[in-house]
């Protein structure tokens, strides 16, 4: 019988409040308590209405390719794993071509049929937020991404 491991994910989120050193240093402290992987939310802007209210804390959250970057490389040294969940192809694509091979699909995301599709293509390890989902959109996701895909599936709870 395969043993299995609870993995502990360290969500940074928006928790960094744009400052770049905070960010760094959450890795660390996500580290230091033990966590296995730290992740960070991408936002593309261009996905933003110029009238959302929250446009300029969005702007100020915006990690973009070179910052992403270093938080790779920061992680490293600090030898924890990093995840980022992307909200558009755009931000998947720049992952995938940072290096990274694992992705986090937020729950809110599950029926955005172009970014799943370029995870699909991109990505083996999988890790799927269920927190807004229903039980059917959760089983339509599944059967979008190729059997060989590496598959986690996170039990949430969004309280937003």
């Amino acid at each position: 019988m395969r043993k299995m491991r609870t993995v502990i994910i360290g969500e940074v989120g928006e928790c960094f409040n744009g400052d770049f050193n905070i960010a760094l240093k959450l890795i660390e402290e996500i580290k230091s308590a033990g966590c296995d992987i730290v992740k960070f939310q991408l936002l593309d802007l261009a996905e933003v209405s110029s009238d959302d209210p929250e446009r300029a804390w969005f702007q100020k959250l915006e990690l973009q390719p070179e910052k992403i970057k270093k938080l790779i490389e920061h992680a490293e040294l600090y030898k924890i794993g990093i995840l980022f969940t992307p909200v558009s192809v755009k931000t998947a694509s720049w992952m995938y071509e940072l290096g990274c091979q694992e992705v986090k699909i937020a729950s809110s995301f599950l029926k955005k049929k172009e970014l799943l599709a370029y995870i699909n293509q991109h990505f083996q390890t999988i890790y799927i937020s269920t927190g807004m989902a229903e039980l059917i959109e959760i089983q339509h996701v599944l059967e979008q991404f190729d059997k060989d895909k590496n598959i986690c599936i996170l039990h949430c709870i969004s309280e937003y």
